[in-house]
């Protein structure tokens, strides 16, 4: 009895194997850059915060990208903000897929925020950004969003305490 119930284990989990290996060629292509076009990342990865729109959520503590995300592409230390937070830390993409969804947050959202003299993101400056280890994003968005209010910048909400 042992024996055929082991048996019918196995096949039920031989029967998974085509939709494992089926899931895991899916989430191998969607950590390859240019694998998947930076839209649809976009869509994978960021749309439950930031929604399609990019209008974010902020009685959640989530931004709206809309004419204020491009101001932190312009600082140094902003770029390494958006390279850190906490969705894009945990996205799975590589650094090319990560510049690649930046670049497109910027050209979509960023309308009077992007500087002209905008810099896209490569996926070299990202890996350089991602080796300095960052444990709390919030207090960097709040020095970042200081120093633009310095220079009369408003940016976008961001209730979090």
């Amino acid at each position: 009895m042992k024996t055929r119930s082991m048996i019918r284990g196995w096949r039920h989990r031989a029967s998974l194997l085509p939709m494992i290996l089926c899931l895991l060629a899916v989430a191998g292509s969607a950590t390859a850059g240019s694998a998947i076009p930076p839209e649809h990342n976009y869509t994978l990865w960021c749309t439950g915060c930031h929604r399609p729109d990019g209008a974010g959520n902020p009685q959640g503590g989530i931004p709206d990208f809309r004419n204020s995300v491009g101001y932190f592409a312009a600082l140094p230390e902003g770029r390494m903000y958006l390279t850190h937070v906490p969705g894009v830390m945990d996205s799975g993409l590589d650094a090319t897929g990560i510049a690649e969804v930046l670049n497109y947050v910027i050209h979509r959202w960023g309308g009077e925020s992007t500087p002209a003299d905008y810099v896209p993101f490569t996926g070299t400056e990202v890996e350089n950004l991602l080796e300095t280890e960052i444990h709390d994003v919030v207090p960097l968005r709040r020095k970042l969003v200081n120093q633009l209010q310095e220079q009369g910048i408003s940016v976008a909400d961001y209730p979090w305490p």
